[in-house]
């Protein structure tokens, strides 16, 4: 059994924003942000209980989710990128199936269920 780190996160960061048929213009991080709610998830048909919306639905849903080892200072660290599925028909980032903060406690690089690449700096 591993051993669990601790770890940072930050939720509902916005990376872009758009209109109604229009393409996303994408945002700047605001590092004074806290982060510290799951963004809206998208609307969808039918009873979306199921994708634990915390804090409603929206359009103006383009927003990530980041965990992080507490204890990786400014070492570089790989990125697994999750791309929940659905068919432009249904999911969300606000389902616990896609809480990564796990695997982040794991303290390791697990790559079986996304394609590790560096962000931009």
């Amino acid at each position: 059994m591993s051993k669990s780190h601790p770890i940072r996160s930050w939720l509902g960061v916005p990376f872009a924003t758009a209109e109604r048929f229009h393409s996303p213009v994408l945002l700047p991080f605001n590092p004074d942000a806290p982060y510290d709610q799951k963004g809206p998830a998208p609307l969808q048909a039918g009873a979306p209980t199921w994708l634990e919306a915390d804090n409603g639905f929206s359009e103006d849903c383009l927003n990530l989710n980041v965990w992080a080892p507490e204890d990786a200072a400014d070492e570089p660290l790989p990125v697994i990128i999750y791309i929940y599925g659905g068919g432009f028909e249904m999911g969300a980032n606000t389902q616990t199936t896609s809480n990564a903060s796990g695997l982040a406690a794991t303290g390791r690089d697990d790559t079986r269920h996304g394609r590790r690449t560096p962000l931009p700096s």
